[in-house]
């Protein structure tokens, strides 16, 4: 099966992702004392376990910690 380019991420352990970018304002995450960061698309493309995903609809997608 092949894929369209740009529609998966793999993320930090190599696991294939279908990108969907979320609507966020922001995100947090522990390594920077939760400051406001540039939000990534979604979970499997932010740069850590443990950050929070604060969308614009006033709803959180918190990451999982591994």
């Amino acid at each position: 099966m092949g894929s369209i380019p740009g529609l998966e991420a793999k993320d930090k352990d190599g696991k294939v992702c279908i990108e969907i970018c979320l609507e966020a304002n922001y995100m947090t995450c522990p390594s920077t004392g939760n400051a406001e960061l540039n939000p990534a698309c979604n979970c499997y493309l932010a740069n850590e376990d443990g950050c929070t995903i604060y969308l614009k609809d006033g709803t959180v997608e918190k990451c999982p910690r591994t």
